[in-house]
């Protein structure tokens, strides 16, 4: 009996981690094509700093993709959310620790990318849980290392080509997405509970 909800929410979970990867990358896109210098600056910055030593470079990997994306999770979408949630409602706990999600990233660019992103976490964090928004955080970081230190990463200082405006309508497609089922997962939220919460307890998943 449970198999076939246990699939649906397995389905919804990695519709949002590709949405979450998707606004990812459609900001990514749209910062190269305003910003070129600085994106491929930025680039040229995170293949620099990658150590050569084979051990070294994975333990570099292993920060950067799985511990710091952990870490941010439980500090901003656990804790601070949990706790301005309990004390002003879901959508200031949302938006306030989104908010502070970017502001712990250097320059413009980054802090406003991180704080629309941080948005879409909180609510797929107040929607489906702490765990869902860890697992989209992850994978979003493991796409983005991929694509910083892969062959031409550094020239791709704007979009040409089929291949990536393709990529940018795919990534459209799974942000929209994703988006509009947060949107409508949101108004059947009900509200948190009156008592304690504690940071890492997720709401139940309303589309069960």
């Amino acid at each position: 009996m449970r198999s076939p909800i246990d699939g649906r929410r397995t389905a919804r979970g990695l519709v949002q981690v590709l949405g979450l990867v998707g606004t990812s990358h459609l900001l990514d896109g749209l910062w190269r094509v305003a910003w070129p210098e600085s994106a491929v600056a930025t680039t040229t910055a995170l293949a620099e700093a990658a150590p050569a030593a084979p051990l070294a470079r994975a333990g570099w990997l292993l920060v950067g993709i799985l511990v710091a994306p952990i870490a941010e999770e439980l500090a901003f979408r656990g804790g601070l959310m949990a706790v301005l949630r309990r004390v002003a409602g879901p959508a200031a706990a949302i938006g306030v620790s989104a908010l502070a999600f970017g502001l712990v990233h250097a320059g413009p660019a980054h802090a406003l990318a991180a704080t629309l992103l941080g948005l879409q976490l909180g609510a797929m964090r107040h929607v489906h849980g702490l765990t869902l928004a860890i697992v989209a955080h992850v994978a979003n970081n493991a796409l983005a290392f991929g694509l910083a230190l892969g062959p031409g990463a550094r020239a791709a200082g704007g979009l040409a080509g089929p291949q990536a405006i393709g990529a940018l309508v795919l990534a459209a497609a799974a942000s929209g997405i994703a988006w509009a089922m947060l949107a409508q997962a949101l108004r059947s939220v009900p509200p948190p509970p009156s008592g304690p919460t504690g940071p890492l307890q997720p709401l139940r998943d309303v589309t069960e």
